[in-house]
């Protein structure tokens, strides 16, 4: 998140296979939120039936513009899709992932098609974060991605002009005891009223990540 140049540089962005691509597993690509990375999801890759699905890992420097995020993951998501053809996949983001997440799948190379078939956001803030704006206007210099990140910021008013597909599923996951998103900033009307279902659980920002229910929950939505 500090250096996203010397990330580009030294470790490239990317989205990131396991195992070279099989025709009979559905792609779930996963997106973690800000300074994370894939280990992040190592619970749910732990109880993933790899018989029947394959994980797909976006690595992003985390500071960059969330537009410039979200543009680069579908220009790489569309070049996959024309590259093997799979009839359906499924998008999973934690936190800031699902901002950059929504972005992606608002994107004109994306919404005209149907192969991704669900998306599942956990512990994202929909309205933004008043951290951000306090870290934009104290730091001595403030991470590009916190304009994004700001409450009623630009990028956030953009991602919810439009809603998404009418073909694909959206689910809210949150956690009751979260402590680094407000509440209303979870469950954020408009991704409420899109939600095909929102769960809650007895956990926070981070623990909904190694959450036995919230993994259930996720496997029995795919």
């Amino acid at each position: 998140m500090w250096a996203p140049v010397d990330f580009l540089r030294e470790a490239g962005i990317g989205i990131y296979f396991l195992e070279p691509y099989d025709p009979h597993k559905i792609p779930v690509l996963f997106i973690n939120g800000a300074a994370g990375s894939p280990l992040d999801w190592r619970h749910f890759y732990r109880r993933m039936d790899t018989s029947r699905y394959q994980a797909w890992f976006y690595f992003y420097p985390s500071g960059l513009p969330l537009e410039q995020l979200a543009q680069a993951l579908a220009g790489m998501t569309n070049n996959l899709h024309e590259r093997y053809a799979f009839d359906h996949m499924a998008v999973v983001a934690h936190s800031m992932g699902g901002l950059i997440g929504r972005g992606c799948l608002l994107d004109e190379s994306i919404v005209d098609q149907d192969f991704i078939d669900v998306f599942i956001s956990l512990s994202t803030p929909w309205e933004g974060l008043d951290a951000a704006n306090l870290g934009i206007k104290y730091a001595p210099a403030a991470v590009p991605s916190w304009y994004d990140v700001a409450t009623d910021s630009p990028y956030q008013q953009e991602i919810f002009h439009d809603k998404l597909p009418r073909k694909m599923s959206y689910y809210l996951l949150f956690g009751y005891s979260d402590t680094a998103v407000p509440m209303k900033s979870l469950l954020f009307a408009p991704a409420q009223h899109e939600a095909k279902r929102i769960i809650g659980y007895d956990e926070g920002h981070v623990s909904i990540l190694a959450s036995p229910e919230a993994i259930d929950d996720l496997f029995k939505i795919l």
